[in-house]
């Protein structure tokens, strides 16, 4: 039976960005959303990516908004959704940051068919970056930020007087 060894390699700098846009309108009558920090792994620590750090991007990016940022606790909130996973390699890390805004309801797949619990994603975006592990956590950061700002940016563009 042969051995392999699964082995990453990268570029010095490496930038990928992979979004997919939602519909217009999806964010419509949105008024506030709760954050959600998946827990980092074990390979963030060295590679400097910190669930504060994210958790700041995310309020300076919706500080100037009239999105209210609620507690985990408000039912009513979207959940904004932010999972970054990371993998630390000698002197490199990369990491895969997704967010999602989302809220769980009741819905029927097809008329008459019995409701089911479903996740309805509104908004999502993902992104793949890599770079030295002694400033990624900086990038990272930064890249929550932009990510977040997008959001803020399509939130504002389905929120605009008339859009209703």
């Amino acid at each position: 039976m042969a051995n392999y060894r699964l082995r990453l390699f990268t570029v010095p700098t490496l930038l990928l960005f992979l979004t997919f846009d939602a519909p217009a309108g999806n964010l419509q009558g949105v008024t506030s959303v709760s954050l959600l920090i998946e827990e980092l792994s074990s390979a963030a620590v060295p590679c400097g990516v910190t669930s504060r750090d994210i958790s700041e991007a995310f309020k300076f990016s919706v500080s100037d908004s009239r999105l209210v940022v609620a507690p985990q606790t408000d039912l009513d909130a979207l959940t904004y959704y932010v999972n970054v996973q990371t993998v630390h390699q000698s002197v490199r890390c990369i990491s895969y940051i997704r967010m999602d805004v989302y809220t769980n309801q009741y819905v029927s797949v097809r008329p008459g068919s019995p409701k089911v619990y479903a996740t309805i994603v509104l908004w999502g975006v993902g992104s793949l970056l890599g770079g030295p592990s002694s400033t990624h956590g900086k990038q990272v950061k930064d890249e929550v930020e932009e990510l977040t700002k997008g959001f803020v940016t399509q939130w504002n563009l389905d929120n605009e007087p008339g859009t209703r």
